[in-house]
């Protein structure tokens, strides 16, 4: 018998003891009206009884009553055995919804548990749903824009929307020397608002390598859960993560056609298992790695490693389009061409490490002094 069938056939079926009663009841009800129409009607059709006077009104009056009280008596046996009719049927349904009763717990704990595992799907489906629509917004980010800054701000603005995050944090990796971290901060959301490493950002090959030397202490330099897990992440180039009283905090590596970038780091305190969380983070953990990578790959096309101008090829591809530009508008144009004196004797006497640090402040002097619409290359040397 299937779980959730009840057997009425034998809920329905009265026991000996109900039909025997309910005979006794006929008995009982119709006896007495049946025997008084009886006879009533023997009294009509016999002349066993006087006819004369005073008994001739008598009889005939009793005989009609007789038959009145025949008549409601039943009527009222009738209504009797309708009344117990509905009472028995009132007692199987009784019984049945007893019977129904522990299969309908059975039902309704199944229904709860559909319920439940309907529930973790739909959650599923949406993080899914959420974590493609990421995806793409960041893909998009990486074939808009070059600015590092822009993509960092935009990439941290996503992840914290997917995770619901209270904070992320983008470490970019750093060669490691004596006393250095691995691994830099370059950009933290905490809330609304977003903070930069200046520092880091100015750094040539910013995503990838750089000068530690120069690195400030924003958005964060003290040590902390997110950047020792940053670290550990780096070293063990895995996900890891930790799960803490109201929060969990997890760090994906960031890593670009086999090369590592960095680490990106979250905290959340969506209550879910860290393996779902890591999951998305890892699943954004491309994206955001060729996002951060293509600034790096423009820097390193059109910005010269060690001034921190532009090459000479963009130079060659610009000066075509300035000279264009100003034979249109009839503009004048400038061009201004500078040279260290005694170079050489530098590289001759002090080394060619010295020369490069020459080289180095003679770069970072011409950017701080062109204008934001000027544009300063290194031509050779």
């Amino acid at each position: 018998m299937e779980p959730n069938r009840i057997d009425r056939t034998a809920a329905s079926a009265s026991p000996p003891e109900s039909r025997g009663l309910a005979l006794r009841d006929v008995v009982a009800l119709f006896a007495a009206p049946v025997a008084i129409l009886a006879l009533t009607g023997w009294y009509h059709g016999s002349d066993g009884f006087p006819h004369e006077p005073p008994f001739e009104g008598f009889f005939p009056l009793l005989s009609g009553l007789a038959v009145l009280t025949g008549v409601g008596s039943i009527a009222l046996a009738v209504e009797a055995l309708r009344l117990r009719a509905m009472l028995a049927r009132a007692q199987q349904q009784t019984a049945i919804m007893a019977q129904a009763a522990p299969m309908a717990e059975v039902d309704e704990a199944a229904v709860d548990a559909s319920s439940t595992a309907a529930v973790i799907q739909i959650q599923r489906l949406q993080r899914e749903v959420d974590t493609l629509c990421a995806i793409r917004n960041l893909t998009i980010i990486a074939n808009d824009d070059v600015d590092l800054r822009r993509v960092l701000q935009a990439t941290l603005d996503v992840v914290a929307q997917v995770l619901d995050a209270s904070a992320v944090q983008v470490y970019l990796r750093r060669e490691a020397t004596a006393g250095k971290q691995l691994c830099a901060p370059a950009a933290e959301r905490r809330g609304s608002k977003t903070n930069f490493s200046e520092a880091v950002l100015a750094a040539p090959g910013a995503a990838g390598g750089g000068d530690e030397s120069k690195q400030d202490p924003s958005p964060a330099s003290k040590v902390t859960t997110l950047s020792r897990l940053a670290v550990r992440a780096l070293l063990e180039q895995r996900s890891v993560w930790r799960v803490d009283r109201s929060s969990l905090t997890a760090a994906a590596v960031l890593m670009a056609d086999g090369e590592t970038l960095g680490v990106l780091v979250v905290r959340s305190s969506r209550r879910e298992e860290p393996a779902n969380v890591v999951g998305v983070l890892e699943a954004l953990a491309k994206p955001i790695a060729l996002a951060i990578r293509k600034p790096a790959l423009y820097e390193r096309a059109v910005f010269d490693g060690l001034t921190g101008l532009y090459t000479k090829r963009h130079f060659s591809d610009q000066l075509a389009r300035y000279f264009s530009q100003s034979c249109r508008l009839g503009t004048p144009l400038a061009l201004l061409i500078c040279d260290i004196d005694h170079f050489k004797v530098i590289n001759d006497t002090h080394g060619h490490l010295c020369g490069d640090a020459v080289l180095s402040e003679v770069g970072r002097v011409i950017r701080d002094t062109v204008r934001d619409y000027d544009s300063a290359y290194r031509y050779g040397g």
